[in-house]
């Protein structure tokens, strides 16, 4: 019988996502974690920065089965910066670019693949023009900052580090999960979110959602997001939040990484699935799903 210590380690820490906090977030309870993934994991800790972990990883961890699970998008490019291991892989220069608001949709154009985003606008676009748009600034989370105003409002100075996007109207958006393993779907579906009107900014306080239902995406959604994340050769999971538009997918924000809707306590069956999926991703790189791996170079 094999002893060996399985353990997800948690990589970085996001306060909003503890159970600590006024949200109401438990992406790090331990306990629903360790009953339903009991196949899979004996322990659950929480590793804060690469020193602590490398520590860990190379003391109490050197004879454990590390399933290291990175929380935010800057965690996933810590881990692969220092080469360790982890349930999140991808060709870094492309990974880099997938997590910048403003170098994603520069790689979609760069790659034919605009028809997939709403239409984006430069400062020296024809801004004559009272189209509703979307400013973000390239680094955004949570939509903190971000603007909705008409293209001819839009100051020069935005466009040098924002996205400038067309809005897509529409009272249904899809916050998506996927999860990769070497660039191809393993897992996939979706929470809709449905408004009480047309026009609306998911996060903002004054929105109010009127429904919220948890969808499976089809094959060709998932064909779409397969094209869109090809050349990362991507492995973890990464969200996408998307309306369609006369049947058309209008993608307007990607984050590799966990969604934070998998945070609260509502969705905890589909977070213990999504890592119950990296997990058996991670395992099928193996011969064997109990060999020791220290995750260190």
């Amino acid at each position: 019988m094999n002893n060996t210590k399985r353990v997800l380690v948690f990589y970085g820490y996001y306060e909003w996502w503890d159970e600590s906090t006024s949200w109401g977030k438990k992406l790090y309870e331990k306990a629903p974690l360790l009953q339903h993934l009991s196949d899979y994991i004996d322990d659950v800790i929480i590793m804060k920065d690469i020193g602590s972990l490398r520590h860990y990883l190379n003391g109490d961890g050197l004879h454990c089965k590390n399933y290291i699970l990175p929380t935010l998008h800057w965690h996933v490019q810590e881990l692969l910066s220092s080469g360790i291991k982890s349930l999140f892989s991808a060709k870094t220069e492309f990974f880099d670019r997938l997590y910048n608001k403003k170098d994603f949709f520069h790689m979609l154009k760069e790659r034919d693949l605009l028809h997939y985003s709403p239409s984006l606008y430069y400062q020296d676009s024809d801004r004559n023009s009272d189209q509703l748009v979307v400013v973000k600034h390239s680094n955004m989370s949570s939509s903190v900052g971000l603007t909705k105003k008409k293209l001819n409002e839009v100051q020069d100075w935005e466009f040098d580090e924002h996205v400038v996007q067309e809005y897509v109207y529409g009272s249904e958006e899809y916050d998506a999960v996927f999860v990769f393993n070497k660039g191809k779907i393993t897992l996939a579906f979706a929470f809709l979110c449905g408004f009480d009107q047309n026009e609306h900014i998911k996060a903002h306080p004054d929105t109010k959602i009127t429904s919220y239902n948890k969808v499976i995406l089809d094959d060709n959604i998932k064909n779409i997001i397969e094209e869109v994340m090809e050349p990362c050769y991507f492995t973890g999971t990464c969200c996408f939040d998307f309306k369609l538009q006369n049947g058309q997918m209008r993608i307007f924000e990607i984050n590799p990484r966990l969604d934070g809707a998998l945070a609260s306590p509502w969705n905890k069956e589909d977070l213990i699935n999504v890592i119950r999926n990296l997990i058996q991703n991670f395992d099928s790189e193996f011969d064997s799903k109990f060999e020791i791996i220290n995750n260190c170079n």
